[in-house]
């Protein structure tokens, strides 16, 4: 996904910070917690950050976060900014497969010719190809 950016790791160094946020947002102001435990964030606190952010596969994950009586926000950031990223470039995938759906179909290219263009340039098979079709084309695939 290239190279791993430490912007959340840093702000969690800055623990004040994050706890004011995390106090403001989760608690209404009252001090839960405390910037001395940032790093390893006890996981009443972390479930409550998953839903917050709305992540509830962090908290399938939970236990891959779990460092001593703790749980390490740092890895648990890093890894929601890599699905954030991935998520982008499926939807990017997505838009290009439209545009050439539609633009080919514009040009008046037969379907099959659109399902190998698919197939060629998107590295898909050809269940999932004609999926795109069925779903871009109108129904008419």
């Amino acid at each position: 996904m290239g190279q791993k950016s430490n912007v959340m790791c840093d702000y969690l160094e800055k623990p004040d910070k994050f706890a004011d946020f995390i106090n403001g947002s989760l608690y209404h102001g009252r001090e839960v917690l405390r910037p001395e435990r940032i790093r390893k964030m006890d996981e009443d606190t972390f479930d409550a950050v998953s839903v917050l952010i709305n992540k509830p596969d962090f908290l399938k994950r939970k236990g891959s976060y779990r460092e001593g009586d703790g749980i390490n926000m740092c890895k648990a950031m890093e890894d929601w900014r890599e699905d954030i990223l991935k998520e982008g470039i499926e939807q990017g995938i997505e838009q290009g497969i439209r545009i050439l759906i539609l633009d080919y179909m514009e040009e008046g290219i037969a379907e099959t010719r659109i399902k190998e263009k698919l197939q060629k340039h998107f590295s898909l098979d050809g269940e999932t190809a004609q999926g795109y079709l069925r779903k871009y084309a109108g129904g008419n695939a």
